[in-house]
């Protein structure tokens, strides 16, 4: 508790105004000046965050996070800033730097080891050319994919004229033998009646018996 009330507490000090002896001018523009440095402090990291929701595929976005953290707190020294010009809050106002300055030395370390990584990305025109490239072996894939299907098309069908033509011959090979078994089937009648006729002309009797052993 002690701690909090030091920090709003101005524990005998003077105000920034009277360092700038109160003159309207120099402390409209310093409080100006702070003001707008806070608000774009404060709007960046709500870009930051806005664009990082948007592209979560984006590499190193924890660095983003910390370029937010980093310079929402440097918004906040600014504000402690025109605070302090009438409020000798200067406790608060070093917590503040405190704050800042934990949240800017590892973003400085951090940034230091990822540039490596990000000089290892790709260009943007690197990444046109690999797209074009890409872009170039879709089309040949997509032509040779055409190709082998009309391939395989005319194979179908070719295929399938040979294989009508293979049912006709079949079809006609079996008209065949049937034509063939029912003439051997006619001419196997014709050659009994003609030696049952000739058994009849040669003896009669011997024709006669015969002809009741088969019936």
């Amino acid at each position: 508790m002690n701690f909090v009330k030091n920090l709003f507490s101005p524990s005998g000090f003077m105000p920034h105004g009277y360092c700038y002896l109160w003159r309207p001018n120099l402390i409209l523009l310093h409080a100006v000046s702070d003001s707008l440095i806070a608000v774009a402090y404060l709007s960046i990291p709500i870009t930051l965050v806005y664009f990082i929701r948007k592209r979560k595929d984006l590499p190193f976005h924890w660095m983003f996070v910390l370029f937010g953290v980093f310079i929402l707190a440097c918004g906040a020294t600014h504000g402690m800033e025109v605070w302090t010009l009438w409020h000798a809050t200067y406790w608060l106002s070093g917590f503040i730097k405190l704050v800042t300055a934990l949240a800017s030395v590892p973003t400085a370390i951090l940034l230091v080891g990822l540039i490596p990584h990000a000089l290892a990305l790709p260009s943007p025109e690197a990444l046109r050319l690999e797209i074009a490239e890409r872009k170039q072996a879709q089309d040949a894939l997509l032509t040779t994919k055409s190709e082998l299907e009309r391939r395989v098309q005319e194979r179908t069908a070719e295929l399938v004229k040979t294989n009508g033509s293979l049912m006709a011959e079949i079809t006609q090979r079996k008209r065949a033998d049937e034509e063939l078994r029912q003439s051997e089937e006619r001419f196997r009648l014709l050659v009994e009646r003609v030696e049952d006729y000739a058994i009849l002309m040669l003896e009669p009797r011997r024709a006669r018996h015969e002809l009741e052993r088969r019936s």
